[in-house]
């Protein structure tokens, strides 16, 4: 069994599942997704990105990848200003902070999900959260500082605000399993 985490992104195989009324009940069956939460009320709820613009995708790749977010905002001032307004985290669930911090910027609804995972066959992390962040601070700062020590922030005021944002909500809601 593969153990994935808020803000991993995964795929896997989702095969069709037949609705109550007998109609095919129309599902991506090799979703990519990001978790938002990885047992809340018995499901994995998350963002699918193959539902999504690359706009879209940077903005949610910008939330969880401190280092993204700081080359992203430099070449695109919508996220910036998304980013700029993730102030309070009074969340209360997976689909409640969808509501407040990511369905202002991802305009398709049908982008965030829910799964069973009983039906999700072959998981794999396609990048785990915690390693991807580290792996990166560490490499952007020796980008920008050849020979400097290694550290988990090139720009620390800008890159606090985009990651404690996210890393607030993980650890808040890893806590909870939901209803």
């Amino acid at each position: 069994m593969v153990n994935y985490k808020i803000g991993d992104i995964i795929t896997f195989t989702y095969p069709d599942a037949k609705c109550h009324e007998g109609h095919e009940h129309q599902h991506d069956p090799y979703p990519q997704v990001l978790v938002l939460h990885n047992n809340w009320g018995g499901n994995v709820h998350g963002m699918n990105f193959n539902n999504l613009s690359q706009q879209e995708i940077n903005y949610l790749t910008a939330l969880v990848d401190p280092v993204f977010a700081e080359e992203i905002v430099k070449k695109d001032m919508r996220i910036r200003q998304e980013l700029l307004r993730l102030t309070n985290l009074d969340v209360t669930n997976p689909l409640d902070f969808f509501n407040r911090f990511i369905k202002g910027f991802v305009r398709q609804y049908d982008s965030y999900r829910r799964y069973n995972p009983k039906k999700m066959i072959n998981v794999r992390v396609v990048k785990n959260y915690d390693e991807a962040n580290r792996t990166r601070r560490t490499e952007s700062h020796q980008r920008i500082n050849p020979g400097a020590p290694p550290t988990t922030s090139a720009h620390p005021s800008q890159n606090k605000h985009f990651s404690s944002f996210f890393s607030r909500y993980q650890q808040s809601m890893s806590r909870l399993k939901g209803k």
